[in-house]
């Protein structure tokens, strides 16, 4: 038996060299695909960066809160409610256990650039504790630079029914102010 060895067509030589790899159309879709998803990936990068410090921010509040409450409550039970009004005068950065990272200390009306973005500080000048964003895209977009907090004394109203009493004990809180 005999094979008969036949020379390839032109079509099929043709056929083989469109074949043999990716051309420019090919790498072009793969590119735009590329870009697409680097492009939603980094949309949510920067999602979960600024949730993150919102998340951050919202936790060391409510640790203030806390603290805070526990004072009040102390000074009260030990029977010292005139001293509760002295707590709006205080930095509540004192009142933890442990100060976050980010707190870069007590200023007298700081100015612009002595303290970093992303840390906390207390102005004692405006008794104020304030936040400078580092993402400020979350918080209102580029207008909201920092958030700010401020302990207010709040007097309950006296007793209706026994007038002689005197003011009932006041409350203190930790209010976000502008």
């Amino acid at each position: 038996m005999r094979v008969l060895y036949r020379k390839p067509s032109n079509v099929a030589l043709l056929q083989h060299a469109r074949q043999g790899g990716s051309g420019y159309f090919e790498f072009a879709v793969v590119a735009i695909i590329f870009a697409i998803l680097t492009g939603v990936l980094l949309n949510k990068l920067q999602y979960y960066q600024e949730e993150g410090e919102r998340l951050a921010a919202a936790q060391v509040v409510t640790s203030l809160r806390a603290a805070l409450a526990s004072r009040a409550a102390s000074l009260y039970l030990r029977g010292n409610e005139a001293e509760i009004a002295s707590l709006a005068k205080q930095n509540p950065m004192d009142w933890l256990d442990r100060r976050p990272a980010n707190y870069a200390g007590e200023f007298d009306a700081p100015k612009a650039g002595a303290v970093a973005e992303g840390q906390w500080y207390f102005d004692r000048s405006t008794t104020t504790l304030s936040y400078l964003l580092n993402k400020r895209g979350y918080f209102g977009g580029n207008g909201a630079k920092r958030l700010n907090f401020k302990v207010k004394f709040a007097q309950a109203p006296s007793n209706i029914t026994n007038i002689h009493e005197g003011p009932g004990p006041g409350g203190v809180t930790l209010e976000q102010v502008d």
